[in-house]
């Protein structure tokens, strides 16, 4: 028998080739639709975006506006004549009735000041290292009356007590700031220790020096067995759902913050060091927008977060306490440095207030806090413009261990003012001149311009 042999052409041959080809390509491409994981990835990026947006810790609510346009126009037309660059507010019955964002934030990169913006606040932070320290009072750990030689050997026989502390009473004293290089908290408390002077003539006796507060600071770390950072992350960042507040030495510059300078041409940016912010500690190391200080000093004078111990945190009587000068009717407290002036009033139920941030640190500075208790006696106390008490502009300046005090007025200040120094034991009158005096001249006292 014959077989037939079937010859096939080239052409077929390429043709069934391709065909097998095509049938190859299609089975893999049906194999991998159905295997690929890439729509069970996309799913699981999805579901952990969500867990993210989930944990995102919400802001404070915001205040509430209620403009009064008197108060408007007269924040307007007053700041505009000083040439304010800065931010200010004033706040009525827990409500923004005026505000002003005016300069620049950063001459550099054109960039405007905005309620938004945050400033060095400077001394203006005291007050809210004296609301941690409170929280170790109000949990048993500490009293007013403690003496600060159970937390420091070298005070060991020292009458010295945290009241002492928080009033500025202490008669200690430091030379400038003390600003080794970093290495922790506790070793910069350390080299304060070792370098400060006890003047027992002037315990009692109300002087500025900052360094009483950065020990404070340091007591509060050994009491509560966390860093000062974390305590206020915790208290005030996290607890009051702050968004606009942060440490000096570690600022996030995605947020808007102000550059401090000396002069109102925007000539000379300030940039203290790392090692100078730590070196602040607890006395002028944090950045924060006007809101969110005013929220804060707020929740620590109502007793939201000062609790039992309010009232004599904020003891009258006394011509500074807490971080404040104590008025009759309302509180103040002054920030000056780093090529920024803060000022601040509030009256002690928290509902109103005047912040005014500058991230210019000029010779306006006397002017401006005139203008601001000004603001605050004519819409926010209940004597309205009958300047009952002239608190003066509250501003130092360094310069060879001479700074600028404070005009009080109306206060008692626990002595009679000679040479910046209170000595004696006689009460001020109800003159506040309004402007400033010069104070504690030759002292050595610390932390430049930070009153």
């Amino acid at each position: 028998m014959h077989r037939r042999v079937v010859q096939i052409s080239w052409w077929h041959r390429g043709l069934m080739l391709a065909a097998i080809l095509i049938g190859v390509f299609a089975w893999g491409f049906w194999l991998g639709r159905v295997s690929t994981p890439q729509q069970a990835e996309v799913r699981t990026l999805q579901q952990d975006a969500s867990k993210k947006k989930a944990t995102v810790k919400k802001a404070a609510p915001a205040l509430a506006v209620s403009t009064n346009e008197a108060a408007q126009t007269d924040l307007d037309a007053t700041l505009s004549k000083l040439d304010f660059s800065g931010t200010a507010v004033i706040i009525k019955n827990g409500a923004i009735v005026a505000s002003r964002a005016s300069g620049l934030a950063d001459a550099a990169a054109n960039r405007p000041n905005t309620l938004d913006t945050m400033f060095q606040i400077d001394s203006l932070q005291k007050s809210l290292t004296a609301g941690l320290l409170v929280q170790q009072i109000n949990a048993g750990k500490l009293a007013f009356t403690s003496r600060l030689g159970q937390f420091y050997q070298r005070f060991a026989q020292s009458p010295i007590t945290v009241a002492d502390m928080l009033h500025m009473a202490s008669g200690l004293a430091i030379k400038g700031v003390l600003t080794p290089t970093y290495v922790d908290d506790t070793q910069l408390v350390a080299a304060n220790l070792g370098a400060l002077a006890d003047r027992p003539n002037l315990r009692g006796t109300f002087v500025y020096t900052p360094v009483n507060y950065l020990l404070l600071a340091g007591l509060g770390e050994q009491l509560s067995g966390q860093s000062y950072e974390a305590q206020f992350k915790q208290r005030y960042i996290d607890g009051l759902k702050l968004t606009h507040t942060q440490m000096a030495y570690a600022l996030d510059h995605r947020l808007p913050i102000a550059t401090g300078y000396k002069d109102a041409a925007y000539k000379t940016p300030q940039a203290p060091t790392t090692d100078r912010m730590h070196a602040e500690l607890g006395t002028g190391q944090v950045y924060m927008s006007v809101t969110d200080l005013y929220r804060t000093e707020r929740a620590l004078v109502t007793g939201q977060l000062t609790g039992a111990s309010r009232n004599q945190l904020y003891q009258p009587g006394y011509r500074y306490s807490g971080g404040f000068y104590i008025h009759s009717d309302y509180y103040r407290t002054n920030g000056v440095g780093y090529g920024f002036y803060d000022t601040f009033r509030i009256t002690p139920d928290g509902q109103n207030a005047v912040v005014l941030f500058s991230n210019v640190q000029d010779k306006s500075m006397p002017a401006l806090g005139d203008a601001v208790t000004r603001l605050m006696q004519r819409y926010c106390l209940p004597q309205a413009g009958t300047a009952k008490q002239a608190s003066g502009g509250a501003t130092q300046q360094a310069a060879g261990g001479t700074r600028t005090g404070t005009a009080t007025g109306g206060t008692k200040v626990g002595g009679t003012k000679v040479g910046g120094v209170t000595t004696g034991g006689t009460k001020t009158g109800n003159t506040g001149t309004g402007g400033t005096a010069t104070g504690q001249t030759g002292t050595g006292t610390a932390a430049a311009v930070n009153q």
